[in-house]
């Protein structure tokens, strides 16, 4: 997600939410969740930063704290349509329920289509985007 499009306001939480993210998207969950802890430290109420802590969580397999991030996540109010759409599959597909995830996730994506973290779970948990052309934008 474009810095300019992210509700929190400390430019450095949004700088280490974005380098967390890139880690994360090549594979590097246990390296992405520092920055994405202080990314949420400077921010508590940055939506998308623990929606990624979560997704980090999940793929290092840190038993339910991946819940506990993704609840504080979806509990967040001061965040556009965009991260609220972000966060809601994201919480789908870490809770399993891929047919709802993957019918949000495509509108989601259609709408805002550079939205990598979207794109990595659901191709991490194996819903089928080939046609939307995933892998092939910027990390977001």
């Amino acid at each position: 997600m474009p810095p300019d499009q992210l509700s929190t306001t400390p430019a450095v939480a949004a700088m280490l939410y974005h380098q967390g993210l890139a880690l994360l998207l090549r594979g590097r969950a246990v390296d992405a969740m520092p920055m994405l802890k202080v990314a949420i430290a400077l921010d508590d109420q940055f939506a998308v930063a623990h929606a990624a802590l979560a997704v980090a969580q999940a793929e290092v397999l840190e038993a339910d704290r991946w819940r506990h991030s993704i609840d504080r996540a979806t509990r967040q109010r001061n965040v556009s349509r965009r991260e609220r759409q972000h966060v809601a599959v994201i919480a789908l597909a870490l809770e399993g329920r891929l047919a709802r995830a993957s019918a949000l996730g495509r509108e989601h994506l259609l709408e805002f289509p550079g939205d990598d973290a979207v794109s990595h779970v659901l191709a991490m948990r194996g819903t089928d985007l080939d046609d939307l052309q995933v892998g092939e934008r910027s990390p977001g």
